[in-house]
């Protein structure tokens, strides 16, 4: 089974880092799982944070810059590339709790 997690970022760059980090750690195989990160006017770091925590663990990571203003559009550009069974919606400032909460 494929999970895609689809997660608009708005200038998160002071709050990311606990997402990125319980998705790094999850004990998981990876490559079942598609993060999908859609930058939406991001003028901060958020998005080299991204890449920072993450572009080495998973193969299917997806990062778009775009400029919608709407994290509703945001969510459409990520659904519409995930390719996942199952898809999870997450926010930037959310974060797994537990590092088996993929599984």
């Amino acid at each position: 089974m494929k999970l895609s997690l689809v997660i608009p970022v708005h200038n998160l760059e002071k709050y990311i880092e606990p997402m990125l980090i319980s998705l790094k750690y999850q004990e998981c195989d990876h490559d079942h799982i598609e993060p999908i990160f859609i930058c939406d006017c991001c003028e901060d770091r958020t998005h080299e944070l991204i890449e920072h925590y993450l572009k080495d663990r998973f193969s299917r990571l997806v990062i778009l810059d775009r400029n919608y203003h709407s994290s509703g559009l945001s969510r459409n550009d990520g659904l519409e590339l995930a390719s996942g069974d199952v898809i999870w919606l997450l926010d930037g400032d959310d974060w797994l709790i537990d590092n088996h909460a993929i599984i």
